[in-house]
């Protein structure tokens, strides 16, 4: 589950219209986030910037504060994936491999909000497996996809521990999931059905109480991102074309190209290009 390169996408959705994607690459500044000798399979920052929380190869969570610029250990114990780091920095969660039954499952750190440390031990939040992770902004509820037997399920739960509510169900796999600043909605990502892979996957909103789903937007890139103040989802479609900004790791663009990190490049309409997502290629 190892995410190697990172894109922003261009397609952008606002609550109420459809932007349309630009052609022009962006300018920017490229800012360090980690220490230079720092080894990194995910990230994870929370909302003021300033502490990072990363997973090594060697199976363990760090934490970088960037104003004192210490690093201090958080957790270990496998494989981890999907880090993610409640707003307010009250809660890291992850999905970590499990080896009596090689499936995942979902965790959580405590932390204290005034040091970003680690405030109590780390503690498995899934009783089933599941991935994708999401925490709303204050660290009270969770969210994640559990694994069923012909796809996902989009669970809810209360983050130090409850009864786990399913939303919706999907005979497909769930790409991401992002809470709204009041905990009341969730947006998420639904890749293609896989008895049909070539068929489009959705962007899609539901109540975090319950209710049918709303799909959004039907996409080749179910990988979508909400703006801090939940005022517009962001995802990628090779449908109208993309600007890849590469923040980290490598991929590769249709003409066999290599792009790194710092590189900004235009892909045309239903050009093809690959990532490392989930342990797999994508396009």
């Amino acid at each position: 589950m190892s995410r190697l390169s990172r894109f922003t996408a261009v397609a952008v959705v606002s609550l109420n219209a459809v932007v349309a994607a630009s052609q022009r690459a962006p300018s920017f500044t490229p800012i360090s986030l980690l220490p230079v000798d720092a080894s990194v399979n995910e990230l994870a920052v929370t909302g003021d910037g300033n502490r990072v929380y990363y997973a090594t190869a060697k199976g363990e969570v760090l934490f970088y504060d960037r104003k004192t610029g210490k690093t201090t250990h958080i957790a270990d114990g496998g494989r981890m994936w999907d880090l993610t780091v409640a707003r307010n920095g009250s809660v890291l969660a992850f999905s970590k491999g499990e080896e009596a039954d090689h499936g995942e499952y979902i965790w959580t750190v405590p932390l204290e909000q005034t040091t970003g440390l680690a405030s109590g031990p780390m503690r498995r939040a899934s009783m089933i497996p599941g991935d994708v992770p999401a925490l709303s902004q204050d660290g009270r509820m969770l969210a994640f996809a559990r694994d069923d037997s012909a796809g996902q399920s989009l669970v809810v739960l209360p983050t130090l521990g409850g009864p786990e509510h399913v939303l919706a169900s999907f005979l497909a796999g769930l790409e991401v999931i992002r809470w709204t600043p009041d905990a009341k909605t969730l947006y998420f990502g639904v890749g293609a059905p896989r008895s049909n892979l070539a068929l489009a996957g959705t962007v899609q909103r539901i109540a975090a109480s319950g209710g049918p789903a709303t799909i959004l937007a039907k996409t080749t890139d179910a990988h979508l991102n909400l703006s801090a103040d939940g005022s517009l989802v962001v995802f990628g479609d090779t449908i109208v074309g993309r600007t890849l900004v590469v923040t980290q790791g490598c991929g590769w663009v249709w003409s066999k190209r290599e792009i790194r990190a710092g590189v900004v490049v235009w892909c045309p309409p239903r050009e093809k290009h690959w990532h490392l997502q989930r342990r797999r290629f994508m396009c």
